[in-house]
């Protein structure tokens, strides 16, 4: 049943909806309060939208196949963490109700929501932060390598997801002052050292070529420029020097071959980095065939790796940096598949509406694919937090979402007028998942 409100709630129902945008927004902050136990401005944001829900609601939380699926999915691993004792179980059953409750509120709004509003927004607020954390950075004398600042770093990723999307539902040609400001993003992603961010802006052109949403004559004429300028960036810059030659090494470094001595390597930074995710899936591989049903329980790894090889260097002792690895390795085949099932369905939703022949459905096939890239991408190569928590609910909800991609001239409508941002019950045909 999806929740409705009556009209005097309709305040309450604004404070919500804004509640749980702050929340989502407040991810890319590095801010937080440490009395005992870590408390983020996500938290009792969360709180609030989740009580107003539940009190104000008349009829009750949407039930949709993807927040039953990360339900199942945050049951599995909070019952896994007990494996490293109570207080690891009774914390991650905690945080895994909490993000439960953040997917429900979303799934409950997904057809009163305006998304086209909100997606704005949130592409605003994520290049604010972007601009506070690369001024950071210049302010303290770092003109490359723009990532110590670890949740704000973030936004070189999610920002691209945020406007190809857009750039893809707004149906038109690139002017040419969006083409300069895609060349502005390609230097910044160059500069902050982001690897993975820089490999999705070239996937993401590829896509939108294919797509008709970029000009192929257009690529074709602005790659001289880009490679004289990427050649340009790397020669005056040893850190983005470094950057582009680690990219090569992590790519054709033999890992299969390797011993766990091997690993213990000196050298730059990113040297350092690929050692570690070398090292952590060789180990994984190990664990994961002598724990094949259970894993070593959710949070297990870190404990494992620092028992086991505690005389190594500590940039090899850290948690792994890949949440399917992680759910493999932690989780066990269990785990595995609770976690894999909702990006396969993702998949199968995509691949049914591809080659559809009503263009509404293509359209939703690729807005799917662009999204699911980008979440993808942070779930592959970054460690575990509320960040890859929150990006796994989208990727859970990615059906649900995309089903409501509407794409008009010269803008988006899903399931609802763009204006009011709230309504009191769904558009007829608005219900999916």
């Amino acid at each position: 049943m999806t929740a409705t409100f009556r009209p005097r709630d309709r305040s309450l129902e604004a404070i919500c909806l804004y509640a749980i945008f702050a929340a989502t927004l407040s991810i890319f902050l590095d801010l937080s309060l440490k009395s005992g136990v870590r408390i983020r401005p996500f938290d009792p944001l969360v709180l609030v939208s989740g009580a107003i829900l539940l009190v104000a609601a008349r009829a009750g939380l949407r039930v949709s196949t993807g927040l039953l699926l990360y339900a199942i999915y945050a049951g599995v691993n909070a019952l896994s963490a007990f494996k490293g004792g109570t207080g690891n179980g009774l914390r991650e059953t905690i945080q895994s109700m909490e993000i439960v409750l953040y997917a429900a509120i979303i799934a409950s709004y997904l057809d009163q929501i305006d998304w086209r509003k909100a997606g704005t927004l949130f592409l605003a607020g994520l290049v604010a932060i972007m601009i506070y954390n690369i001024l950071w950075h210049v302010s303290h004398g770092f003109y490359s390598g723009w990532k110590m600042l670890n949740e704000p770093k973030f936004t070189f990723t999610y920002i691209q997801v945020a406007l190809f999307i857009y750039l893809y539902i707004r149906n038109r040609s690139l002017s040419l002052l969006e083409a300069v400001l895609l060349g502005v993003l390609f230097v910044i992603l160059v500069q902050s050292g982001e690897r993975k961010a820089l490999l999705l802006f070239v996937a993401y052109t590829g896509l939108m070529v294919l797509f008709g949403r970029i000009s192929f004559l257009l690529v074709v004429a602005a790659l001289p420029a880009v490679l004289l300028v990427g050649s340009i960036l790397a020669s005056s810059d040893e850190y983005v020097g470094r950057q582009f030659n680690s990219i090569k090494a992590y790519l054709t470094t033999d890992r299969e071959t390797m011993s766990i001595d091997e690993f213990v390597v000196t050298g730059d930074e990113q040297t350092l980095s690929n050692a570690q995710r070398l090292f952590a899936k060789r180990l994984s591989e190990e664990i994961y065939e002598d724990k094949y049903w259970l894993g070593v329980g959710t949070n297990g790894y870190l404990d494992y790796v620092t028992d086991r090889f505690s005389d190594l260097p500590p940039y090899l002792l850290v948690g792994i940096h890949n949440e399917f690895q992680r759910a493999r390795t932690e989780g066990g085949m269990v785990g595995y598949v609770v976690f894999l099932v909702p990006w396969l369905r993702v998949l199968a939703f995509i691949a049914l509406r591809l080659f559809s022949r009503n263009p509404n459905e293509r359209d939703q096939a690729h807005v799917a694919l662009l999204a699911i890239l980008g979440l993808f991408v942070h779930a592959r190569f970054e460690g575990s937090g509320l960040h890859s928590q929150v990006n796994i609910v989208f990727a859970f909800l990615l059906p649900e979402l995309a089903a409501r991609v509407r794409v008009q001239h010269p803008g988006l409508q899903i399931a609802g007028p763009l204006r009011p941002v709230l309504r009191g019950r769904p558009a007829p045909g608005g219900n999916a998942g």
